[in-house]
């Protein structure tokens, strides 16, 4: 008889917290891992200033120094140009991009676009900074790289440049996928080219590789910034620019959505260790965390039961409730969730230690196990349930 008051009042408390749950705010989806700066489709040709969150500081060529324009080898494409310097004068021109999310201090990023050119007489600098509308110094820079005129590539290391590549294609789009840590001030930096670099290739100097930002900075970096420096000749544009603030991805966003869950899902990560070591270090977050917005709290539990599918025996995904990699979403994946310690203590990121788990938790986990258990030996002992 005690067994099944207790069986009873388990579903009982089930009941109350998920009638609970229903009067709390629905969550957002989770935003793609990439989030696109500007890919030029939906610009309008002529001058990039104003459009968006571009602008254009105006130096000698004023705000036409950098133009949407027609893609020479593609047609069905639209590009960036940064125009030449006029009658062999030189001169500096810059442009920024105020990003919607910025890089938050102590977490890391990647940055990717891709550039070509026909001529490496251009000097062009490229990155992020921490200023909130750079302009006209070459101090404005935090992660930094430029191409340089002996077509190679020199990234930014604390005072100074250090080459790291010659002999980049010209003509070839040249990709670029910056690792910005804005926790310990330091970048990684991979290129891969259509032809001559196939291969995605992290860019060293010997056994260097880790370079450190200007100056250092404590803040977010918030802008992406563009600076033409001294004669820039040829042609050279710019396309596709995403930004990545959940880590490190060497995805290539070009090839099209790359969905962050579907190792999860897809039966290739069921060990528990494995599952956990790829939601803590991959998408830098917690079990339990259905939308993927890097915590795991009551909007997560809105969330997966709303998709109904608790102990339906049918098949569900993480973002679904299934958390412990058997394709089902049931109390075992509560278990699972609250045990990793992280429920409403926020970001993973942002903890140093993982805290120990609360009352509530506590609570949710006993009330948990022992409906399994009792469901279990209910089930051995071919009882039935009045409850």
């Amino acid at each position: 008889m005690f067994r099944r008051i207790l069986r009873c009042s388990s579903k009982f408390v089930g009941a109350m917290i998920f009638s609970l749950l229903l009067t709390l705010p629905f969550p957002q989806p989770a935003p793609a891992a990439w989030e696109s700066i500007d890919t030029f489709e939906e610009r309008s040709l002529g001058s990039i200033h104003d459009q968006g969150n571009w602008v254009v500081n105006e130096g000698a060529l004023g705000t036409d120094a950098f133009e949407v324009i027609v893609d020479p080898t593609d047609a069905n494409n639209q590009v960036m140009f940064a125009a030449e310097t006029i009658d062999n004068t030189p001169n500096v021109e810059d442009m920024f991009f105020e990003l919607d999310r910025p890089l938050e201090d102590g977490t890391v990023g990647t940055l990717y676009f891709r550039f070509r050119t026909d001529a490496f007489e251009s000097h062009i600098n490229f990155g992020l900074s921490d200023v909130a509308e750079p302009t006209g110094t070459w101090n404005h820079f935090e992660a930094q790289i430029r191409d340089n005129q002996d077509g190679g590539l020199d990234f930014r290391d604390g005072g100074g440049f250090t080459n790291v590549l010659v002999d980049l294609p010209l003509d070839e789009w040249i990709s670029v996928w910056m690792v910005i840590d804005n926790a310990d001030d330091l970048t990684q930096n991979y290129i891969q080219t259509e032809a001559s670099i196939p291969e995605q290739t992290q860019l060293t100097a010997g056994a260097q590789d880790e370079f450190a930002f200007r100056f250092g900075t404590d803040e977010p970096l918030n802008n992406f910034f563009l600076r033409a420096g001294g004669n820039h000749f040829g042609e050279w544009i710019l396309d596709d620019i995403y930004l990545d603030l959940s880590g490190e991805n060497l995805t290539d966003p070009n090839d099209g959505p790359v969905d962050p869950l579907a190792p999860l899902d897809d039966g290739s990560l069921t060990d528990p260790t494995e599952r956990a070591d790829y939601v803590h270090n991959v998408l830098q977050t917690w079990m339990g965390d259905a939308n993927v917005d890097g915590e795991f709290n009551s909007g997560d539990l809105v969330f997966v039961f709303t998709a109904g599918k608790y102990e339906t025996n049918e098949a569900a995904g993480w973002a679904q409730g299934d958390w412990d990699g058997d394709g089902a979403f049931g109390s075992s994946d509560f278990v699972v969730a609250f045990s990793d310690g992280g429920y409403e203590v926020g970001p993973r990121q942002a903890v140093r230690a993982v805290p120990e788990p609360s009352g509530l938790t506590l609570l949710l986990l006993a009330g948990l196990m022992s409906q399994r258990a009792l469901r279990q030996k209910s089930h051995k002992r071919g009882q039935a349930s009045f409850c």
